[in-house]
């Protein structure tokens, strides 16, 4: 081999060594949706209501935008003025978060005059990600996207239109083409239309729905559609309808065989498009041309289906109407007429709290289960709205016979029997027998009132058949007995569920609830979730069933907003005043906090007046009341102060990329205010980039190195070339001792502070012992990383022991010991 040859090749290493650098560069490029966000309208604010409530505006307004970037997936990167930069997993992700956004702020500005303006934009595509901030082009469409907004509009650019729901897509009118600053071409834009159900209705509202009633008889069938606005009805629509019961039987049957193929082989395959085809096929089976164009056109947001018990069997939830299945594009909820008795008693609605159970793998044998179960009570624990109890693992039926009826709401998360040719006799597998469909129907008869509320999230727990053939005694499967014995909500599904996907769902459904969103808008929500996931592989979205008004809500508010009659509570006799500040100079609920003002919206029936009745007339009652209040709200200022002095300088930090000293600030902020929700999230976001941060760190410090050793071959290597070669005189007969370079352990199993101390102790063991013979030669090479510097080492013409006596003698490993500790 020449010279030539041999720096030919060694350009070629380096060429392929760059090409490797540049390749490892544009892996680490990640495929996110950039939001721009910047509020409009603060300095006439300010101007109106001044500094000191312009700056809460502002706290309040960032409350709202990382409360619901968390709930999503998304982080704030970094604050820009009044404005944030947000980055998000997926478009579908920020474009649900961007809805919340716009509905929190609109919320806690709902009773002032010139309200500050939220204005989103979105970009999606490849992002290169440094440090604690963001580059690329997406960042720069999506800042521009904002510029282009009015007040509170949000636009989004053409890549993310492409990768969001049908139902957010059909919310979408596209702007004129605009031309933006660096790009050579007119970008598509468009701007989504959030305030359609904007925003979660307070005690008294009611938002438009439709209501389909649907009578059977025989082969006729009667439909019945209003629109109802204000609770008036504003449309009738009464037709009669000839059905094909065989066909419409066959498409519900390869419905349900669809959901479940896809579910148990965990592929979607041809499975969705089938499931759109028979959906189509039973819309037009099912309702009239004269319904369906009413359906078509209707601007509602629910649904609520009255249906006669000979058709509650079927997937009326998956009919699709062209756009979308109606379960994806309205919130559907299901009543029912039966023939069947009915429990009288119904559950009075809590005035204060809500009481709920979590039922997580009774049987003490589906992991999956547990862990949804312990998901679902961390979602909940600090809520001071609810009143939370888990049972798992071992749980009998006595044990929940005996409790069912103390709650308002009951999740079950486990193992589940069903039997389609003995309905009563399904039931919860539980630990030394079964809860069964008739032990339900058995406990509700007498004095004991169902829970309001029953999510049942095990296989087959909405599954059903036609309730006209049952007898007085029989229940037809859980669904059946919970309604009937007075159940106001339930959930199931009507087929197999797949643990991961199943815990997602209940885990975004009950995200929502407790955000103040009504039952049906939640469950709606969770199926666009779920299916819009990457690696959403199954039909679990499609199968789940709400009989009950899907208008109605658990919450009356959202939980991580007070309103401006903020509660000041002593921790000592439970005393409560609403305090209500003059005009809007100082806001001072408006924080995140896991309280809430009020009753739960929908479940509470009782009137707030008439719990202040009979203290009019007590002027006493009165002069201790205002006494205790100002007592309670100037100490409340004064502790709050300090919490909000912690918050702002913690915020300050966090948005300097000072994360240790707002870990810190945090720290002492959230001591203050244990309850706040914003300050527990803030926290752990701040620790997360503290942890990224030292990741990072190491990692750079780490590819430092390597570009180190590279960089000294490569030097090596060079003064091979400028050196004139001389005579080798060693001796080519005689074996040479072994070379061996040690680069150094992993550590797995449980983690120990001496993980470093046992990797170099083992190293330095090794060390000695071969030092102890002269046929190995022991190479110490710490800054030598990975086994690929040291074959470019071995291969490199540095090594050859012919060119000893041009540079020295580096010797060349043959022998590599390295290796994981268990």
């Amino acid at each position: 081999m020449n010279v030539s040859e041999s720096n030919s090749e060694s350009l070629d290493d380096l060429l392929n060594n760059l090409r490797d650098i540049e390749q490892r560069i544009e892996e680490s490029r990640i495929r996110g949706c950039v939001m721009f966000t910047d509020l409009s309208g603060y300095t006439a604010y300010v101007d109106r209501y001044g500094d000191v409530a312009g700056r809460r505006r502002v706290q309040s307004a960032r409350e709202c935008v990382s409360a619901a970037a968390d709930r999503h997936n998304g982080r704030i990167i970094k604050g820009l003025g009044d404005g944030w930069m947000l980055l998000f997993e997926s478009a579908q992700e920020a474009v649900l978060a961007s809805v919340e956004m716009q509905r929190c702020v609109q919320f806690s500005q709902r009773e002032e005059i010139n309200p500050i303006k939220l204005k989103i934009g979105l970009d999606y595509g490849g992002i290169l990600e440094d440090e604690d901030d963001i580059y690329g082009d997406v960042v720069n469409v999506s800042s521009r996207l904002t510029d282009l907004c009015k007040g509170d509009d949000i636009v989004i650019s053409r890549s993310v239109f492409d990768h969001i729901d049908p139902y957010y897509q059909q919310r979408c009118s596209p702007k004129s083409e605009f031309a933006i600053r660096g790009k050579s071409n007119k970008a598509s834009i468009y701007e989504l239309d959030w305030r359609a159900n904007a925003i979660p209705r307070s005690r008294g509202q009611r938002t438009e729905k439709l209501e389909i009633e649907i009578l059977w008889n025989g082969n006729e069938s009667r439909v019945s559609l209003r629109t109802k606005e204000d609770g008036s009805e504003t449309l009738m629509s009464y037709e009669t309808h000839e059905l094909e019961l065989e066909t419409i039987e066959s498409h519900s049957e390869e419905i349900q065989k669809l959901i479940r193929k896809a579910n148990l082989q965990g592929s979607i395959g041809e499975s969705l498009a089938n499931l759109e085809r028979r959906g189509k096929a039973l819309f037009d089976l099912l309702f009239t041309a004269k319904v369906r164009q009413d359906i078509q056109k209707s601007a509602s947001s629910y649904i609520l289906l009255k249906l006669d018990d000979s058709c509650v069997h079927l997937p009326w939830e998956l009919l699709h109407d062209g756009v979308d299945f109606l379960c994806c594009r309205f919130a559907v909820g299901r009543t029912v007429r039966t023939s069947q008795p009915i429990h009288e008693l119904k559950r009075v609605p809590p005035t204060e709290k809500i009481h709920l159970l979590l039922i997580s793998d009774p049987s003490g044998n589906l992991p999956a289960a547990a862990k949804e179960g312990e998901g679902l009570y961390d979602l909940c624990r600090h809520d001071t709205r609810v009143e939370l109890e888990l049972l798992r693992s071992r749980v009998t039926p006595e044990a929940v016979k005996g409790r069912l009826g103390e709650f308002d709401v009951v999740h079950y998360c486990g193992h589940a029997d069903h039997f389609g040719d003995r309905p009563d006799e399904s039931g919860w597998l539980m630990s030394g027998g079964n809860l069964t469909a008739k032990n339900v129907m058995e406990l509700f008869k007498g004095a004991t009132a169902a829970p309001l509320m029953v999510f049942n999230n095990a296989c087959y727990g909405g599954s059903t058949e036609a309730w006209n053939k049952v007898t007085e005694h029989e229940s037809f499967g859980f669904a059946n007995a919970f309604l009937r014995a007075g159940c106001t909500h339930y959930i199931g599904a009507v087929s197999e569920i797949l643990d991961p996907t199943g815990e997602d769902f209940s885990k975004y459904f009950y995200r929502h609830v407790v955000a103040g969103i009504s039952v049906g808008d939640s469950l709606r929500r969770a199926r666009i979730e779920t299916r819009s996931k990457k690696n959403c592989h199954s039909l679990t979205w499609a199968q789940y069933v709400l009989y009950g008004d899907p208008e109605l809500s658990v919450f009356s508010q959202p939980q991580l907003m007070e309103t401006e009659e903020c509660p000041t509570t002593s921790p000592d006799d439970g005393f409560e005043e609403n305090v209500e500040t003059p005009g809007q100079e100082l806001l001072v609920g408006t924080r995140a906090s896991g309280e809430s003002t009020g009753a739960p919206q929908s479940y509470a029936t009782s009137d707030s007046s008439d719990s202040i009745q009979g203290h009019g007339q007590n002027p006493k009652w009165l002069m201790a009341a205002a006494m205790v209040a100002f007592f309670l709200l100037g100490g409340w200022l004064i502790w709050n102060s300090s919490a909000e002095s912690s918050r702002e300088r913690a915020d300050r930090y966090f948005s300097e990329g000072q994360f240790e000293l707002a870990d810190a600030a945090y720290s002492e902020a959230s001591e203050n205010d244990p309850e706040d929700v914003y300050l527990r999230n803030q926290l752990a976001l701040t620790r997360q980039k503290i942890r990224e941060a030292k990741a990072l760190e190491r990692e750079q410090r780490e590819q430092q190195e390597r570009e180190n050793v590279i960089a000294g071959l490569e030097n090596l290597e060079d003064k091979i070339r400028r050196t004139p070669e001389d005579r080798f005189e060693g001796d080519r007969w005689s074996s040479t001792p072994m070379t061996v370079a040690m680069i150094g352990f992993d550590l797995k199993g449980d983690p120990l502070p001496e993980e470093g101390e046992i990797s170099e102790a083992l190293l330095q063991g090794l060390q000695s012992r071969f030092a102890q013979t002269v046929r190995w030669t022991v190479l110490d090479r710490n800054n030598l990383l990975s086994v690929l510097q040291e074959q470019r080492i071995s291969v490199s013409e540095a090594a050859d022991p012919s060119q000893s006596t041009r540079i020295g003698n580096l010797l060349s490993a043959r022998f590599l010991v390295t290796g994981t500790l268990v």
